[in-house]
């Protein structure tokens, strides 16, 4: 993370653009005159940013391709010109290469040597369903809500996915099933809630006014 705890580093949709701008700029003196955009797919916090207003990361992930070179050298430079740590933008993800420009359907920034785009939110959400990170369940519940999916058998489904586009069989661990259920309780606990502030605030306004 790139001080996630520090708001300086605090990166929300306004800033990714700023930044991914920036990249673009440094790239015009490392990108070959000629060549297409180098384009990139962006999971994690980096992609429910541009989703959901409220949202911040501290970093971006790459899942595709692999940084190259000159994309590394440009991203250290705007690292050291807006005093980010020099991680700000990485490939941690990158063991997802092989299957990310499959999945990436959501463009979130085109310039003139950069392209920014993400998975489609059914492979976000078996990607989080996959690492089961507890500060995780917000977005995996947001995602449920978005995607339709929500049974435990959907979750396990597109988990599958993604254990798929890494060679593997989804073998959920303890963690994983734990993580599962702890989504798909607080989503029905919210979805109570949500009834309940519903029908208050339709019984308020068939409230006859006197006065």
């Amino acid at each position: 993370m790139a001080g996630w705890s520090d708001p300086r580093h605090r990166l929300d949709a306004q800033r990714l653009a700023e930044l991914f701008r920036e990249v673009d700029w440094q790239l015009a003196g490392l990108h070959a005159a000629g060549t297409p955009p180098l384009a990139i797919v962006v999971c994690g916090g980096a992609a429910m940013c541009y989703q959901i207003a409220w949202r911040g990361t501290g970093d971006v992930d790459i899942m595709y391709p692999p940084m190259p070179p000159e994309l590394s050298e440009a991203v250290r430079a705007v690292a050291r010109r807006r005093h980010l740590s020099a991680g700000w933008m990485n490939d941690g993800p990158a063991q997802f290469a092989p299957y990310g420009r499959h999945v990436a359907s959501r463009t979130l920034y085109t310039g003139e040597h950069l392209t920014v785009r993400s998975p489609d939110n059914r492979f976000l959400l078996g990607m989080k369903v996959h690492a089961a990170r507890e500060d995780d369940a917000g977005d995996t519940i947001w995602l449920m809500n978005d995607t339709g999916l929500h049974s435990r058998a959907d979750l396990h489904d597109m988990a599958q996915v993604v254990s798929g586009s890494l060679g593997e069989v989804w073998k959920p661990s303890r963690v994983q099933k734990r993580f599962v259920r702890r989504c798909r309780r607080e989503r029905r606990r919210d979805a109570r809630k949500a009834r309940r502030v519903q029908r208050k605030t339709a019984s308020t306004a068939d409230t006859p006014q006197t006065g």
